[in-house]
């Protein structure tokens, strides 16, 4: 069994698949980290979720609301809602088809946490 799944994961296509989702993760993570406003951040995660697959997405930043419910939303699908501080969170949902960037579906949800996280005071996102 340990043979089998190590040659599923050691074949040129699953290591190219990796590496493209490592990458798509690093750039994604770049990208949040260099928008300075709740708006500007929004629209980063919004444009990557549609490259992860997630729709539909739902954030709350402060006082701020965001939602993005393309016409696909309807579709059957889990969802993952994960706090970003106390009263501030993202709420991404993905279909039941397996994603494009599947290992990489856990590490986009970090960064978002861990760049909003860290950056939420200086963009004035965070409710006093």
């Amino acid at each position: 069994m340990e043979f089998k799944a190590a040659k599923r994961v050691l074949t040129p296509d699953a290591f190219q698949r990796e590496v493209q989702a490592q990458l798509a993760v690093q750039t994604f993570e770049d990208r949040l980290s260099e928008a300075g406003t709740a708006p500007a951040c929004w629209a980063v995660i919004r444009d990557a979720s549609q490259e992860f697959g997630f729709h539909p997405i739902r954030m709350q930043l402060g006082e701020q609301t965001f939602i993005w419910e393309p016409d696909t939303a309807s579709a059957p699908h889990w969802a993952l809602r994960m706090p970003i501080s106390q009263n501030e969170w993202i709420e991404l949902s993905h279909d039941l088809a397996p994603a494009d960037h599947a290992n990489a579906v856990v590490p986009f949800a970090q960064t978002i946490r861990k760049v909003l996280g860290s950056k939420a005071r200086s963009i004035g996102a965070v409710a006093r």
